[in-house]
């Protein structure tokens, strides 16, 4: 599979710098591509309603060595950053982290593939990354991201893979982008920049040979279009 976003999420964001006020979680929201299709109604109280959800899933407190993997903007990092935490993110796309950086100065943010963390061995206490899967180029690239996530994590730390397209929803997925901008429109903008869709299964046999634990549960955030075809993956090393 060709991988095309990478030029797209190049572009993402630009102009959002141009601005000399501090950054809001809507403008974040916007840089990361939550203001296209698939997003439905998303809403700011929405999305940190599940950011809160995972903050407590995954016991995040100020003390947590927290890394984002395909950060892009930072605007899931962004409400945890507010609270105190000591974030850490990596991005393919240097605008984007340029954007991280400005919105949170004491985090740490790098200009990185997924695929080679340039963090150390047993760093962080959890590991996030949300709605990336879906941009990787192949299978095999997506158990090398695994295989990363899993070195950087302490002993016992904890990973989740968020907003993964479900393999047995792709038709639904599919037929909810096309009734928004119709069929031909949606194909002629899209089928050179293709979705990675994954079996809930092939997670489970990864983290196994990989000697991690996984549990995985469908998506749930209030007005979000996409969540209606994806999935996420709690991981535990």
């Amino acid at each position: 599979m060709t991988n095309n976003w990478k030029s797209i999420w190049l572009k993402k964001g630009q102009n959002v710098l141009e601005k000399d006020d501090s950054l809001t979680l809507r403008e974040l929201l916007k840089a990361d591509g939550f203001d296209s299709v698939g997003a439905g109604d998303l809403t700011e109280e929405s999305w940190k309603a599940f950011v809160d959800f995972i903050i407590q899933k995954m016991e995040i407190d100020s003390s947590t060595q927290l890394l984002e993997v395909g950060c892009g903007a930072g605007a899931f990092l962004f409400p945890i950053y507010q609270k105190g935490a000591k974030v850490f993110g990596i991005d393919y796309s240097d605008t984007l982290v340029n954007i991280a950086k400005h919105a949170m100065p004491l985090g740490e943010f790098k200009v990185a593939e997924a695929n080679l963390i340039p963090f150390d061995n047993d760093q962080f206490d959890v590991v996030l990354s949300f709605g990336v899967f879906i941009y990787f180029p192949t299978l095999e690239y997506a158990e090398n991201v695994i295989a990363e996530i899993s070195r950087v994590l302490v002993k016992g730390g904890k990973a989740a893979i968020l907003d993964v397209n479900d393999a047995k929803k792709k038709q639904l997925f599919f037929d909810i982008r096309t009734a928004e901008i119709g069929e031909e429109k949606y194909r002629e903008k899209y089928d050179a920049y293709p979705h990675m869709f994954y079996e809930k299964q092939w997670f489970l046999d990864i983290c196994k040979k990989l000697g991690l634990k996984a549990t995985i549960e469908d998506q749930r955030i209030e007005n979000y279009g996409n969540a209606k075809f994806r999935f996420n993956v709690y991981i535990e090393n």
